[in-house]
C-alpha cells in the first residue's frame, strides 16, 4: 500500500520530485503570502461617509478626510475601527479607535467634520479596548475601566480594572472629570 501523500500527488498530478526541487514549494509559500497581503489590505480600509465629505482608513491605517491624512496625522499602530458617527449640529462627530498591542489594546479619537473641514482631538483614554458609549443629548461620553497592562503586579491590573473613567466630547471640547484635556 502506497502512503496517502503520494496517492494525493499523483492524483493532483504533481510529483514529489517537484517539492523536493524546492522551486515549487518556494513558488506556492510565495503565492500564499501575496494573498495573505492582499486580504489584510482589503479588509483594512474602510469608508467613512459623513455630511460634509468622506473619511477613509486606507490600507496603512492612516486617517484621510477627502483623501488627505487628517491633521494631526492619526495612524494606527494594529489598525484604526470606527466606533461611531453622531450628528451634533452643523458638525459630524466620528469615534475612532487606534488598535494598539498588549500593551495598549487601545487609544481613541474624536474626529469633526463641518462646513469648514476637519479637526481631530488628541489622543485619549486608559489604554482599555472596553467601553462604554453613551449619547446624551448635550454630548457623547466614553467611559472605561482604568488599565494596567499585562507586564504590571496583578494586584495594580485589579485595581485599575475597577477604576471608571469618562471621557465627555461636548461643543467641539474632551473633558475628563469635566476639564478639558489639553
Amino acid at each position: 500500500m502506497r502512503p496517502r501523500t503520494e496517492e494525493f500527488l499523483e492524483a493532483t498530478g504533481l510529483s514529489a520530485l517537484n517539492f523536493t526541487n524546492g522551486t515549487l514549494i518556494m513558488k506556492i509559500k510565495l503565492a500564499l503570502i501575496t494573498l495573505a497581503l492582499a486580504v489584510c489590505s482589503i479588509a483594512q480600509a474602510q469608508d467613512i461617509p459623513t455630511r460634509f465629505g468622506l473619511l477613509k482608513i486606507d490600507a496603512e491605517k492612516t486617517l484621510l478626510y477627502k483623501g488627505v491624512p487628517v491633521k494631526p496625522q492619526i495612524q494606527g499602530n494594529s489598525g484604526l475601527s470606527l466606533f461611531g458617527v453622531f450628528q451634533q449640529g452643523n458638525t459630524d462627530v466620528v469615534l475612532i479607535q487606534d488598535d494598539g498591542g498588549a500593551g495598549c489594546p487601545a487609544v481613541f479619537y474624536f474626529v469633526v467634520t463641518s462646513a469648514g473641514g476637519v479637526k481631530a482631538t488628541k489622543p485619549f483614554g486608559t489604554c482599555s479596548d472596553v467601553i462604554l458609549l453613551m449619547q446624551p443629548p448635550d454630548g457623547i461620553v466614553v467611559s472605561m475601566p482604568g488599565f494596567a497592562g499585562p507586564f504590571e503586579p496583578q494586584a495594580a491590573q485589579q485595581r485599575a480594572a475597577k477604576q471608571r473613567l469618562d471621557f465627555v466630547f461636548r461643543d467641539g471640547v474632551l473633558m475628563q472629570n469635566g476639564k478639558p484635556i489639553k
